[in-house]
């Protein structure tokens, strides 16, 4: 009896394991279903990707055989690296809507499991930079702030440097160059005493940024060839040569420009080789600003609008707006100060775009949270809950309010400066038109001069000969004067309405030299007797000129002319 006890006991026991062990696989398989939605998301962009994340990444994945933490983990990675390789690709808005998903299938599974928390602070540091190089800054902060409110404990030191330091690029670019300093220097702080060296590099290559921007150029300098140290070339040629790009750049200030253009030159061959866009970018508009300094204006504005284009075909609107402002200073320094003032109103329209359609997402988000709360019944929160998603919802109005104010600071200085640019474009046209007028008026006046010689030679009212010959090598060297001085009048006056020529000689192609320096005179709205003063003419002459053109125009006398041709520039 008691072996037959026995015996029920072990098969009991047996049972009993058995049914804990088909429990504890049942839940391990519940537990493991956020990893294999996050495999299935991955696999389903790689599958459909032509290119590089198909070839690189759908091996890595078919490998994986996700089960246990070492695959999960894996998994991760490559998640991550597909998730870089569309950033440093330009495709930017397909990193986005990836890691959304990714974002959304580990959900609230990572507390408690250090490896999806450790992947959630990952995604939401990419997701939060993805949205600030897409020109959506306050999103971006979003991302990193609820990152920092997962990276309490000090075993995410590691994550919680690269939140700081991302916080710190937000105020770089809103220029509150005191907190991004603060904030760089927090995260270089705890990479320094972990010796995490490629967030080392990062910190040290945005303080130099920093630096430069506040004319620090020696600190930016030793703060770039430090961080140098720290990277390696060949497992992130990225980093490595886009900080060849950045020593250029300050070289090039410095006036070093053999030094600019090795590091110039260096870094762009390499970008190229890897396919680095965001570098690529960068490294144009260096060489504009090279160039520029050269005195090459026309070599400055090529590399301008390849980065310009560059950026535009990738969709990175900070870089598309910092390449027009480049293009507007190529076009300043070769004197085309239309053009510049046209550059820097896209850039303006850019800015607004943006921020436009951040706040479409915001609001977006709003509705989608207000959605699902109006949708379901569970739970039921308690007082103390509510009253703390009260106080975080108050913070982020709060937040949103002040980068409001910042922007619409930053915006009314915009379009103060914008005002005075165009006032001085304005000034220096006027000046341009002025000085142009001035160079017809003295080669009118060698003409007219040169017209009372061949008169005084017909009449042959000089005594000898030799005074007649005089009078003939004076008269040959005025008619060369006036024959090769250019049309300067025309040149100036298309700078400064570049439509008006083309439209005019497009409509009326017969016109001729003459003729078209008229109606230049006229559009201005010179009367007939300012223009018969500027071109040494008799009044009567000017008049008629105006009749014959009038025909030529096929205009009839109740036309007023100076209101026909101001309209062919409209």
């Amino acid at each position: 009896m008691n072996k037959k006890l026995v015996i029920l006991r072990h098969l009991f026991l047996i049972l009993t394991g058995i049914a804990i062990g088909l429990s504890s696989s049942c839940n391990y398989r519940d537990d493991d279903a956020v990893e294999h939605e996050v495999y299935n998301f991955a696999a389903e962009v790689a599958r459909a990707d032509s290119g590089a994340l198909k070839i690189n990444y759908m091996p890595v994945l078919d490998s994986l055989q996700l089960r246990n933490d070492e695959d999960f983990e894996n998994l991760y990675k490559t998640v991550h690296s597909m998730a870089r390789h569309m950033l440093s690709s330009g495709d930017h808005l397909k990193a986005i809507d990836f890691l959304s998903n990714v974002k959304n299938a580990l959900g609230s599974s990572y507390e408690g499991n250090k490896l999806r928390t450790n992947m959630l602070l990952t995604t939401y540091i990419c997701l939060g930079a993805a949205y600030s190089e897409t020109g959506m800054p306050g999103i971006g902060l979003d991302c990193y702030t609820k990152g920092l409110g997962i990276a309490s404990d000090s075993i995410y030191d590691i994550k919680r440097a690269q939140l700081y330091n991302n916080i710190a690029v937000l105020y770089h670019l809103s220029s509150h160059l005191d907190k991004a300093e603060h904030y760089y220097l927090k995260a270089l702080d705890i990479n320094l005493r972990r010796d995490i060296r490629t967030e080392i590099f990062l910190n040290y290559n945005n303080l130099a940024e920093l630096y430069d921007k506040l004319g620090r150029i020696p600190d930016a300098l030793d703060a770039s060839l430090r961080g140098l140290q720290y990277v390696d070339a060949n497992k992130q040629p990225e980093y490595f040569y886009g900080t060849h790009i950045f020593l250029g750049t300050l070289y090039t200030r410095t006036g070093d420009l053999d030094m600019a253009a090795s590091y110039i030159s260096n870094g762009t061959s390499k970008l190229k080789d890897i396919n680095f866009v965001p570098g690529l970018v960068d490294a144009y508009q260096a060489y504009s600003r090279y160039f520029m300094v050269r005195g090459k204006s026309d070599s400055a504005e090529v590399y301008a609008r390849k980065a310009l284009e560059l950026s535009r075909e990738s969709a990175l609107y900070p870089l598309e707006e910092s390449s027009l402002e480049v293009l507007a200073e190529s076009y300043a320094a070769a004197g085309n100060n239309a053009a510049a003032v046209r550059c820097l109103i896209d850039s303006d329209n850019i800015k607004d775009s943006v921020r436009n359609q951040e706040n479409r997402i915001r609001l977006t988000e709003w509705e989608n949270r207000s959605g699902i709360e109006t949708l379901s019944p569970e739970p039921a929160y308690s007082r103390t809950s509510i009253f703390f998603a009260i106080i975080i919802a108050i913070a982020a109005l709060l937040c949103t309010a002040l980068l409001a104010v910042i922007f619409l600071r930053r915006r009314a200085d915009w379009r103060s400066q914008k005002s005075e640019l165009v006032s001085d474009l304005e000034r220096l046209n006027r000046e341009l038109i002025a000085e142009s007028i001035d160079k017809i008026k003295t080669r009118e006046g060698m003409e007219s001069i040169c017209e009372d010689l061949r008169t005084l030679l017909r009449e042959s009212t000089f005594k000898t000969a030799q005074q007649t010959s005089r009078v003939r090598e004076l008269l040959a060297k005025l008619t060369g004067i006036a024959d090769n001085s250019t049309d300067e009048f025309k040149r100036t006056f298309g700078e400064v309405h570049p439509n008006f020529y083309r439209s005019l000689e497009q409509q009326y192609p017969d016109l001729t030299a003459r003729d078209k320096r008229l109606c230049g005179l006229l559009y201005l709205g010179l009367s007939s007797r300012e223009i018969a003063s500027i071109t040494y003419r008799e009044l009567r002459s000017v008049e008629s000129a105006r009749n014959r053109l009038r025909k030529k125009l096929n205009l009839d006398l109740t036309t007023d002319l100076t209101e026909f041709l101001q309209s062919i520039d409209t």
